[in-house]
């Protein structure tokens, strides 16, 4: 993705906004190209379409559903009907929904463009208790791609049925977990953050930092090379 223009927030990281996991459901924001078939509770864009011609959202609302129980889920929309988007466009979709309080940011994209933008944005998450979960990447590559590469951020690679490496998917350090999927890392990402919404649910304590931690406990039983 290329960066067109300034971040709305300015620095984000400087904002304070508290945010503690207090209310009845699990908020969880959606950035994609937009969702058409699900009601959401909130929706936002920050791209110039006026319609909805992009499938891709509505897929991931599907596996979120599928994957979590009664959440709410935020529509923010960064990717136009191409599937295209800006880092700074991306950056304001994440500072939106850490605003708006929720839980956690779904990010079910990637790309190989790092930016400050995205290091400004993703601070003020995680200084908020923000959960981020991103695609890893459907590159077949071990090089980082973004968000995804970001120590604040689950990084989600995919896998086939069996278990064995989804042969698109990204793969090496910065990887965090994998889970199988389908729909490539976009929807691995999907599954993984309807998956910790219900966990949630369940028990508020988890932080950003602890799900970090439990994933690298695990992470050298799940490391994939092209052969694997």
């Amino acid at each position: 993705m290329e960066d067109k223009h300034e971040c709305g927030c300015g620095c984000g990281c400087e904002h304070e906004h508290e945010h503690e996991h207090e209310h009845d459901h699990i908020k969880v924001a959606l950035l994609d190209a937009g969702v058409t078939e699900y009601q959401t509770s909130k929706s936002v864009s920050f791209v110039e379409d006026d319609t909805v011609d992009n499938s891709h959202g509505n897929e991931m609302m599907n596996i979120l559903l599928s994957n979590a129980g009664d959440i709410d889920v935020y529509d923010v929309r960064v990717l136009d009907d191409s599937g295209n988007g800006t880092i700074s466009d991306v950056a304001n979709g994440i500072i939106w929904s850490v605003s708006n309080d929720v839980d956690i940011i779904l990010i079910s994209f990637a790309g190989d463009d790092n930016s400050f933008l995205y290091k400004y944005a993703l601070e003020y998450a995680e200084a908020n208790n923000i959960i981020v979960v991103s695609a890893a990447g459907n590159n077949s590559s071990s090089e980082p791609h973004y968000p995804s590469a970001f120590p604040t951020v689950i990084s989600v690679g995919a896998l086939e049925e069996d278990g064995c490496l989804w042969e698109y998917s990204n793969y090496g350090a910065y990887v965090d977990t994998y889970e199988i999927s389908a729909n490539g890392t976009s929807g691995a990402a999907a599954a993984f953050a309807g998956k910790t919404a219900s966990m949630l649910s369940d028990d508020l304590s988890y932080t950003p930092e602890i799900i970090r931690n439990n994933l690298a406990a695990s992470k050298p039983a799940m490391q994939f090379s092209p052969d694997t």
